[in-house]
């Protein structure tokens, strides 16, 4: 697909013409989410400012548990994600933190990486250590 095409397309636009960052989400679309967010954040105008890593989280037995999640009904219970997808931004100012777009959590948005990785990632188990890519 050239730049165009791109640009011109109903995913581009709606993240362009969304509200809100938030409002983008539509459940069990992850990537679609992080895709419409990251352009979105791409566009602006301080963008240069920032740096953007679109990361997918899965593991060998494609099951990762993860805590504080919209499709669980309880945040404090895990959901099984097969994959999950996330944006992480952050500035190019010496120093600065890193914080986590995660359209699926009931955590605030954006959220500090370190707190995120803690809060969410609770299995001991080490077949379900998430990998991030």
């Amino acid at each position: 697909m050239d730049e165009a095409s791109i640009h011109s397309s109903l995913a581009a636009k709606t993240a362009l013409s969304s509200p809100s960052d938030q409002s983008l989400r539509v459940p069990c679309y992850c990537e679609e989410n992080v895709w419409r967010l990251a352009y979105r954040k791409l566009q602006r105008t301080d963008a240069n400012s920032n740096e953007y890593f679109v990361v997918f989280i899965t593991n060998p037995l494609k099951c990762v548990p993860m805590l504080h999640q919209l499709a669980a009904r309880d945040p404090t219970k895990p959901i099984y994600w097969d994959y999950h997808v996330i944006l992480i931004e952050k500035s190019k100012e010496e120093g600065s933190k890193a914080y986590i777009f995660d359209l699926d959590s009931y955590l605030p948005f954006p959220f500090a990486l370190d707190q995120y990785l803690n809060l969410v990632f609770s299995s001991d188990i080490e077949q379900y250590q998430p990998y991030f890519r």
